[in-house]
């Protein structure tokens, strides 16, 4: 029920997720001189076929940036049914560009989810209990649009 470029989106950070685990033992994330995009509200149409039903809605996504902090927003929406996903990101900006704090995460008729992003203790606490290190230069799948950009 995405666009597809929202779609394409969210495939690239699950890649990006499934394989920095991979990537982070050989290559370190390296930094590099960076401008972040200004705020930002982009507003699209989202078109989908479920189960033979052709769907129409709304998507909206916001970007937040300054004095060091970020605030970044995703959810769409579909007449009837009302939000169908929301997703939240909020954290510092560092050498690296963007550092996630926590994401949350809401899907239709699903329970929500957050993710923590222990800076200090260097280490990624996913909904489900399970962790992994966190080495500098991790995303959540809502941020790498404007990582991209900047």
């Amino acid at each position: 029920m995405r666009s597809n470029w929202l779609t394409s989106v969210v495939a690239a950070g699950l890649l990006a997720s499934a394989t920095g685990g991979a990537w982070a033992g050989r290559n370190s994330a390296v930094k590099q001189p960076f401008e972040l995009p200004p705020s930002a509200d982009l507003s699209y149409r989202v078109a989908a076929q479920q189960k033979g039903f052709a769907l129409s809605g709304e998507a909206l996504l916001t970007w937040r940036a300054g004095a060091g902090k970020y605030t970044a927003s995703a959810e769409s929406r579909l007449p009837l049914l009302g939000k169908i996903s929301d997703n939240r990101s909020q954290g510092t900006i560092d050498g690296y560009g963007l550092a996630p704090a926590e994401f949350y995460e809401k899907r239709y008729r699903k329970e929500p989810t957050t993710t923590v992003f222990n800076r200090d203790g260097k280490v990624i606490t996913f909904f489900d209990g399970k962790t992994a290190h966190l080495s500098g230069g991790e995303l959540d799948r809502i941020l790498m649009p404007w990582q991209m950009s900047s």
